[in-house]
């Protein structure tokens, strides 16, 4: 990275990040099905972070150190989100680091949560999951996603629900709208809106 202009991005990058998760902390508006000013943090945090394809690992490094955070605190409802955000951001990487640094620090602070109640333990198990393929064959989730897009993949692997509330619900094994934490609802909405707009 370049010094100088990786203390302000830094900076930025948390910044974005920390407004997302602000507004999926729980207060007197959790029965509204949509947060639009959340949204608009969230899509501003995805427009800055692909500007420079450095930007994706540190996006990896602040949910890291959110994460950390969130575990000493004992933030429920930002688990799921840093989660799926972290799996989301590594999926979107133009390229990831050869060394794999980032990956194992990655398995070794999201493996903390197995041991916290359902579903914030499933989430993390299915990141695990694709922390550790990754580990093995660096790039291979994209591919698989790439192929499951264009009708490749075969009948025998484990295909992806189509939209984010068929794959939150497959993931915490349960009806999404009423067993989900609303942390999670909102961030499902927002990336459907997302994919809809983007077409």
């Amino acid at each position: 990275f370049q010094s100088g202009h990786t203390s302000c991005t830094e900076d930025r990058i948390q910044h974005a990040l920390e407004r997302c998760l602000d507004g999926l902390r729980p207060s007197e508006n959790l029965t509204q099905s949509w947060n639009a000013g959340w949204c608009m943090n969230r899509w501003s945090l995805e427009e800055l972070v692909k500007r420079d394809p450095e930007n994706f690992l540190i996006l990896l490094q602040q949910i890291l150190r959110k994460a950390r955070e969130v575990q000493q605190e004992c933030h429920y409802e930002l688990v799921a989100p840093l989660a799926l955000m972290f799996e989301s951001t590594l999926l979107q990487m133009p390229l990831c680091p050869s060394d794999g640094e980032i990956l194992t620090e990655a398995c070794e602070v999201f493996h903390d949560f197995l041991a916290w109640p359902e579903p914030y333990c499933s989430v993390c198990r299915n990141l695990l999951s694709t922390l550790h393929q990754e580990l093995r064959a660096p790039g291979i989730s994209y591919h698989r996603l790439v192929r499951e897009e264009q009708g490749l993949a075969t009948s025998s692997q484990s295909r992806r629900k189509s939209g984010c509330v068929s794959y939150c619900s497959a993931l915490f094994g349960c009806s999404l709208h009423h067993s989900l934490p609303v942390s999670v609802l909102r961030y499902s909405e927002f990336v459907l809106l997302q994919d809809y707009f983007s077409v």
